[in-house]
């Protein structure tokens, strides 16, 4: 068996792999996070959270029904939106792929995915949800807002500056996503003119560090 004795050239794909690319550690995004919702909320905002359907959404579910059984949060309803509903069944459907914690509750009738403030919205319910004097949470389709039904929430709520956009995936270039994180206030959607009001901001540590559930 002959061996390799020196390395000639190592080819590695990675999103964050510039000499620049360092994130907070989970703690502090999730401290920030939470911080940023419960301002936002108070004020009588609405959150919306793009995200990956699998994985990332599920996630940021979890953190945020953590938040609100630790008192961290009010008990404001949660809609998700986009196939991130489906996509949290089947992790509902096999819980022993799941953590130990998850599993457990699941396995006690305590889903934390079906809760009574988590509510799977439809395109019919989006502008009567945005209009509502109620602060609500957002969930939704696409991660980097290149379509889905978080386009379509944005556009009813970017121009109040109650609101509150919070990234939680990386922004590739070119993506509507990246255009508004990188400060564009005026975007052009559906042949109107939008006015970009609401505050933006991301929280790198969800990303690439999804936490075990």
């Amino acid at each position: 068996m002959h061996y390799i004795k020196r390395l000639e050239t190592l080819i590695i794909e990675s999103t964050y792999g510039g000499f620049n690319d360092k994130h907070p550690s989970r703690e502090e995004t999730e401290a920030l996070f939470i911080h940023d919702i419960k301002e936002t909320i108070e004020k009588g905002g609405k959150v919306l959270i793009p995200v990956l359907a699998v994985g990332r959404g599920q996630d940021v579910l979890l953190t945020l029904l953590n938040a609100i059984e630790n008192k961290m949060l009010p008990e404001v309803n949660i809609y998700l939106e986009g196939i991130v509903w489906e996509t949290s069944m089947i992790h509902t459907a096999y819980p022993e792929f799941l953590s130990k914690e998850i599993r457990e509750k699941i396995e006690s009738g305590k889903n934390p995915f079906e809760r009574e403030n988590v509510i799977r919205a439809s395109k019919k319910e989006r502008e009567q949800i945005m209009t509502s004097n109620e602060p609500s949470i957002i969930i939704g389709t696409s991660g980097m807002m290149q379509g889905g039904p978080i386009v379509d929430y944005f556009s009813y709520a970017a121009e109040d500056e109650k609101n509150l956009l919070a990234f939680v995936s990386y922004q590739a270039q070119g993506t509507l996503g990246r255009t508004i994180l990188d400060g564009q206030k005026e975007i052009v959607l559906n042949d109107r003119k939008i006015n970009i009001k609401m505050r933006i901001n991301k929280y790198e540590g969800f990303s690439g560090s999804c936490r075990s559930f």
